[in-house]
């Protein structure tokens, strides 16, 4: 999938539906909605605007690391079980700051990483801005949400989900995103894992999980929005889909 066109920001939408007779006037939510139909932006084009790219560079950059410890032998003067605990506690880490990366590049997200509490550690904890308020699912997803992030070679398990939700229960979250190298399995403990994540999402209130995996990261990475797949991840949550493969869309 190519890289998505590129929208004029805000800045420049503003700038044309101010009046060139008065630029010193301001601009109502009226003209910049009339601006939106008659030019017409689409949703796709304020979903580009949201979160236009992620930095490449930096992305590329830890894929490389984490290969590079993947590839890395084993020093005579460790065990396998140590240099394995090593690796995958370094790949982990750098697993939460290439997440940092892609959530970093939605425009109303500020991200804090690896947030210490009293009964626990968050590994991203996401502010949602005021500009969240233009993409109708961040709308009901309140002030923030949390990120838990698993580089592994096992699906989505029960116990990771059944976490995230304590997680979210203890700091006021609806919504919690799972990153995780493998999604989501329909057989045994990821069959579990699934119908606790459908349970979960129509409760009263609901708690909605949404799981991202290293499928969906590469789509991103290949121009894919992120900001679109997460709400679109979000209402086959909601609506008890499964998958709807959106990204082929």
């Amino acid at each position: 999938m190519g890289t998505p066109p590129v929208t004029p920001p805000v800045t420049s939408v503003v700038a044309a539906v101010t009046p060139a007779a008065s630029p010193g006037s301001k601009v109502s939510l009226t003209d910049l909605l009339q601006y939106i139909v008659i030019n017409p932006i689409d949703s796709k084009q304020i979903f580009d605007c949201l979160c236009p790219t992620f930095n490449n560079t930096e992305y590329s950059q830890k894929v490389a690391e984490i290969e590079a410890i993947n590839s890395a032998p084993k020093p005579a003067d460790k065990t396998k079980a140590q240099w394995e605990g090593e690796k995958n506690a370094a790949k982990g880490h750098l697993f939460e700051q290439l997440m940092s990366v892609v959530l970093n590049a939605v425009e109303p997200f500020s991200t804090w990483s690896n947030v210490q509490t009293t009964t626990s550690e968050i590994d991203i904890l996401v502010e949602i801005g005021p500009s969240g308020t233009w993409i109708p699912a961040l709308r009901e997803w309140g002030t923030h949400f949390l990120c838990e992030c698993k580089f592994s070679h096992d699906y989505v398990s029960i116990q990771w989900v059944t976490n995230l939700n304590t997680a979210m229960q203890t700091h006021n979250a609806t919504v919690g995103v799972l990153f995780a190298t493998k999604g989501v399995s329909g057989r045994g403990n990821g069959a579990r894992a699934k119908r606790l994540i459908e349970d979960l999402s129509i409760m009263t209130p609901g708690r909605f999980i949404l799981c991202v995996d290293s499928t969906d990261l590469k789509s991103v990475a290949q121009g894919q929005n992120f900001l679109w797949l997460i709400s679109h991840r979000y209402m086959e949550v909601k609506a008890n889909t499964g998958k709807l493969r959106l990204l082929q869309s």
